[in-house]
């Protein structure tokens, strides 16, 4: 019995880590197809969609009024105002991707529990002009400045909790001009992350108020965020070759 039980273990093990691996795979996959679909929605509409919120079951959220406070709502607003620009979800219901949990949401390769669902953050610069109709062209390619920063660390940000002026540190920036930030919380999304890697990104543990830059820190025990973004030069490039541009 105890020769057996060492087997079963040492099966056990690999069968765990094969798991991960194939969540973290999926995960990955449904990320780029995110950013992907993006870029078509963006070829189609010339704007990019609004984050969802946590109650509009995978719809783009808005605001009503172009600037004060914000009333919510998944009618779409000539305004371009998001009411989560930072710290929403893939507005999944809007594009119609896959996988999807019963509320409407894009989740990742981890699971279907709340804490799964897929992550967005959209630039809010140039007075939303990412975010409404023919705003990206009426504005101009060369006047278009989206300023969502990811970082390589945590560690050393500058104005952390500042909508607007939130920064990576000195030297460690992935990416200083991003227009939109997908990301999955990751395998340990609904029960880990107190680690300054994680607590910034926006999720159910952050202390931290949303703001523009967001921790794509490597993967390792401080983190298992997984996180691309969608760069200015790719959307510039994808719009100008479909004529939406400049």
């Amino acid at each position: 019995m105890f020769i057996v039980s060492l087997l079963l273990g040492g099966m056990l093990l690999p069968l765990s880590a094969q798991q991960d691996v194939r969540a973290y795979g999926d995960t990955q996959k449904i990320l780029a197809e995110a950013r992907d679909a993006l870029l078509g929605y963006a070829m189609a509409n010339d704007r990019l969609p609004c984050p969802a919120s946590s109650t509009s079951n995978g719809a783009e959220a808005f605001c009503t009024a172009s600037s004060g406070a914000c009333t919510e709502t998944t009618t779409v607003q000539s305004h371009g105002r998001c009411a989560y620009s930072y710290d929403g979800y893939f507005p999944r219901a809007t594009l119609g991707l896959l996988p999807v949990d019963s509320r409407g949401y894009l989740i990742d390769g981890w699971g279907s529990d709340p804490d799964n669902r897929v992550r967005y953050g959209l630039t809010a610069s140039n007075t939303y002009a990412f975010s409404y109709s023919s705003g990206m062209k009426n504005t101009g390619i060369t006047v278009l400045a989206p300023d969502l920063q990811v970082c390589s660390t945590g560690v050393g940000m500058s104005n952390a909790g500042d909508p607007l002026t939130a920064a990576c540190a000195s030297g460690m920036v992935l990416a200083s001009d991003a227009v939109a930030v997908i990301y999955s919380l990751g395998k340990n999304a609904g029960s880990a992350g107190s680690g300054t890697e994680e607590t910034h990104n926006p999720n159910p543990r952050s202390t931290t108020t949303a703001d523009r830059a967001y921790v794509g820190a490597p993967q390792g025990s401080a983190t298992d965020d997984q996180m691309i973004w969608l760069s200015k030069s790719t959307l510039f490039n994808r719009l100008v070759a479909a004529g939406r541009l400049p």
